[in-house]
């Protein structure tokens, strides 16, 4: 906890606790991507190779922005991580075959 300055007698409490949390959580997912595109390598996937760079790309956009207290980094984080959701959900229904999703049959 540290005190700032607001205006000429008045001293205000400012809490880092969410900032570090956030910026542990953008250094796990930074790293958990790392792994995950050495496997991908191994594998000759192209597309999540592609993805997995995007990926780390917006994560570190997150940390200069979550630094910097820039709101269109955080935001376009925010955004990508929704993206990056939403195709991992599609791979694991692809992969368990939820409803029409086929692994036999191009998508």
């Amino acid at each position: 906890m540290s005190y700032r300055r607001v205006g000429t007698e008045k001293m205000v409490k400012t809490y880092h606790m969410p900032r570090t949390c956030q910026s542990a959580l953008l250094v796990l997912q930074l790293i958990s991507t790392f792994e995950r595109q050495i496997f991908d390598f191994l594998g000759y996937m192209w597309l999540p190779i592609l993805g997995n760079f995007f990926n780390i790309i917006f994560v570190i956009f997150g940390l200069f922005g979550l630094y910097q207290y820039r709101t269109p980094y955080m935001l376009a984080y925010s955004i990508w991580t929704l993206v990056w959701i939403a195709y991992n959900v599609f791979i694991v229904c692809f992969y368990l075959e939820v409803g029409d999703l086929d692994k036999k049959e191009d998508v």
